[in-house]
């Protein structure tokens, strides 16, 4: 019986070839598509659950509120790793992650920029499941200055050469030790290091102070331990630990501080959930968005619903053509299950072959979507585990979903009204295929208008006014080299034509500063303010060309500027006090062994130092010391920029031989804050391309069989006399009525899932009515190009032909 079903499939098929090809076509990109974004999907959730303790396996995190700021760190203190295993039995494991960033390491001749290194305590590679190919995972990192590296650093340094044993440099100044070999990090991790390095190796590392937090902890728990039970717990290791010392470091009690409407507290974070759960301060890397994760679940789930509603369409359609077949079949004694059997056995008979050609589209694109995707995703790494299974379960459940309707629909004819020509299939079928066609559009123009709220939220943060100008601003690292010869690199910068200013400082826009807690003189200790610290040169506020609105910036003449500050207007306005400049703040705790006193001599316009998902925060700026230099910020000109590149490096390889010219422009590394949104902006548009193209497949086909259904009526016009675009307005109409009512249901939806979307960010374009004509303008002209093809091959048939079909 299936024998005879499939042949009949196979026949029914062959017969009808362009709307099989129209059916295969739409369901293979609409397949192809779903495959591709689930393979993203699943990347994306199988973040850090390779590690053999996953489930017990959290990071210690910080939150609370101080002076009116939220604290969320990422990061902990140093002496919390050991309290943790020494006062909860439940804590089987603990271990400190510290990163340092743009660390240059050299072996020999080779010198390299590495911009991440993790030191880490001894445990690491019990806790955290990253292969040793050699070396004991016990000892690899007891000693100081040892050194783990990866596959990949090992070939990078030391060619085939086993890397054991031999030492690299880091910073020109320490040698570390290579006392072990691991296997390279997986890319579904939140952490990516090459550099393993002994946390004995720093001195802070030992520390008992509660107060800072540069580390990263992680724990793990005992079989059958609860991590509830164990976070109801932590509040007693601030009570014993940082009590007693609170009242040094920030002048009141931990009781008054607590009373004051501050809070503080250690948060267990499961590691699992850090990629997809977690934006907090200091993360190691920045993370993926589980919002992400389900709005492209809803477009894989989209996409392949209008492919599905094609073919229903289609099927329904082309119903009235197969009535005899019904007929005829029940009339030999089908039964109404064996003629459902033989639909759905064509429906997903189309699905297998719509699969076949979807993998090949998969393959095809695969190279693309990696790139837009910035990921690795390969289809057979996922083969026989997750996609061979999945791709089963799209096939059923398309093939049934897709030939459901159609099946039950035409199985229900009557044979007898059938054989006689009495079908009637009309405004059911016909409001049917309409309901289908503006849904499938409506789900277009919602990714239609998605694509460019995206894309004008970008726009929107690449032009923004940022209070400095990050254009033709050339930024070089390390430039503490340049030790003190740092004024005569800048003389000889700018006496060259190409260069404008330099300047040295401790931050840029865009990378992250250190914070320390701030309070007007004479304020109590309720009123402290957590300020970034900056710490600039003279020349900072003319190179980044920033805007003084009260008092002054540093001048080189005053000495006594080395005890001065300049705040930010929202600094100045956390403090709480009227015309600021004059007076004194202090840095650091109000008791008297732990504070400075600066003199307020300048307000600096708000300027974003961070991304724009971030309000403005407190700054304060302060002198750099003449010993220190992270950054050189040298502003160039337009004219010849190669040419200027040229001069500076031979200026910096002169002055600071055998260390690299490693630079950037401040434009393109503050662009990267919004990498993710580009990716998905990337992402989106090409789905919603994607989406609308499979809608207008359907379309094609659809205007197709209509255009054939009414081949006698458009003869018989011709004839009395319809030029060809009154035959044309007649087909299209329809379908742009549909179209149209499309964007009115389209239209509230995508406004309500934008308008959430750009909450994400604290400075925000407006969803303007523009967005919206234009994404209606785009599904109607699309929509209008597919039928009028259609419809102006009809009208432009001969009619002397077309009265004799049928």
């Amino acid at each position: 019986m299936f024998k005879n079903y499939l042949n009949t499939a196979i026949r029914n098929l062959g017969r009808h070839k362009g709307y099989s090809f129209i059916n295969v076509a739409g369901l293979a990109l609409g397949m192809a598509c779903c495959i591709l974004i689930l393979l993203w999907v699943q990347d994306e959730l199988s973040y850090d659950r390779y590690h053999k303790n996953a489930d017990r396996l959290y990071r210690v995190v910080v939150k609370g509120r101080m002076s009116n700021r939220e604290i969320n760190f990422s990061t902990s203190p140093a002496p919390l790793a050991k309290a943790l295993m020494d006062e909860f039995p439940e804590v089987l494991q603990a271990a400190r992650f510290l990163r340092s960033r743009n660390v240059l390491i050299g072996h020999q001749e080779k010198q390299f920029n590495e911009g991440f290194i993790l030191y880490t305590d001894p445990n690491f590679f019990d806790m955290f499941s990253i292969p040793l190919i050699k070396g004991d995972p016990q000892n690899v990192l007891r000693a100081p200055n040892s050194l783990v590296i990866t596959q990949k650093a090992a070939l990078k340094y030391f060619g085939n050469q086993d890397p054991v044993g031999k030492t690299l440099t880091f910073n020109g100044q320490t040698d570390f030790r290579v006392t072990g070999l691991a296997a390279n990090v997986p890319s579904n991790t939140h952490f990516h290091s090459d550099f393993f390095a002994s946390l004995a190796s720093i001195p802070d590392s030992r520390s008992q102070n509660w107060f800072s937090n540069p580390y990263h902890t992680y724990i793990v728990l005992k079989e059958e331990s609860s991590p509830e039970e164990l976070q109801a717990k932590l509040p007693g290791i601030i009570t014993k630990y940082m009590g007693p010392i609170a009242k040094k470091v920030m002048g009141i009690t931990l009781q008054e501080f607590r009373s004051s409407g501050n809070a503080f507290g250690y948060f267990l974070q499961p590691v699992t959930g850090i990629h997809l759960h977690s934006d907090l301060e200091y993360e190691l890397e920045p993370n993926g968005s589980f919002v992400y994760v389900c709005i492209f679940s809803l477009i894989a789930l989209f996409i392949l619903v209008i492919a599905c509603i094609n073919f229903m369409n289609l099927a329904t359609a082309r119903s009235a053509s197969r009535a005899k077949e019904v007929g005829v079949r029940k009339v030999l004694g089908s039964d109404r299950w064996m003629l459902i059997q033989q639909f759905l056995t064509e429906s997903v008979l189309l699905s297998l072959l719509s699969l076949a050609l979807a993998v090949g589209i998969v393959v095809l694109l695969q190279p693309v979507f990696n790139s837009l995707s910035g990921k690795h995703l390969d289809i057979a790494a996922y083969g026989g585990r997750v996609l061979l299974p999945g791709l089963l379960a799209v096939i059923l459940l398309a093939g049934i979903f897709a030939g459901s309707y159609p099946a039950f629909f035409l199985s229900a004819f009557k044979p007898v009204s059938v054989l006689r020509g009495i079908v009637k299939t009309g405004r059911k079928s016909a409001a049917l295929r309409n309901g289908l066609v503006v849904f499938q559009f409506s789900i277009s123009i919602v990714m239609l208008v998605g694509t460019f709220v995206v894309y004008h939220q970008l726009d929107y943060m690449r032009n923004k006014r940022l209070g400095f100008e990050k254009e033709q601003l050339l930024v070089i690292q390390r430039a503490g080299s340049l030790g003190q010869d740092k004024e005569a690199f800048r003389n000889e910068m700018v006496q060259s034509g190409g260069v404008e200013n330099v300047s040295y400082s401790n931050g840029i826009p865009g990378r992250h500063l250190g914070d320390f807690t701030h309070v007007a003189e004479g304020a109590s200790a309720e009123d402290m303010v957590r300020m970034f610290l900056l710490f600039a040169d003279f020349d900072y506020l003319d190179t980044l060309r920033m805007e003084m609105i009260e008092g002054r910036y540093f001048l080189k003449n005053r000495p006594a500027d080395r005890n001065s500050v300049i705040l930010n207007e929202t600094a100045a306005a956390a403090l709480g006090m009227e015309n600021p400049v004059g007076k004194r703040i202090i840095r650091g705790s109000l008791s008297s062994g732990g504070s400075e006193f600066f003199t307020i001599i300048g307000i600096v316009k708000d300027f974003h130092f961070e991304s724009l998902h971030r309000k403005i925060r407190p700054i304060a700026v302060y002198l750099l010391p003449a010993e220190d230099a992270r950054y050189a910020s040298v502003r160039i000109r337009a004219e010849n920029i190669p040419r200027t590149l040229a001069f500076i490096a031979n200026k910096w390889n002169k002055f600071v031989p055998g260390k690299p010219f490693e630079y950037f422009f401040l434009d393109d590394d503050f662009d990267r804050l919004y990498r993710a949104e580009k990716k998905v902006g990337k992402l989106f548009s090409a789905f919603a391309v994607l989406a609308v193209l499979v809608a207008c497949l359907g379309l094609f086909g659809l205007a197709s069989f209509t255009a054939e259904q009414r081949t006698k009526e458009i003869g018989i016009r011709k004839v009395l006399g319809a030029s060809v675009p009154d035959i044309v307005t007649l087909l299209t109409k329809e379908f742009s009525r549909w179209v149209l009512l499309s964007n009115m249901i389209a239209w509230p939806v995508a406004y309500f899932a934008m308008n959430r979307w750009l909450q994400n960010f604290a400075y925000r374009t407006r969803i303007g009515p523009w967005v919206f004509l234009l994404a209606a303008s785009a599904a109607l002209f699309i929509a209008m190009i597919t039928v009028s093809f259609q419809a102006l091959k009809a009208a432009t048939a001969n009619p002397a032909i077309v009265l004799k079909y049928e």
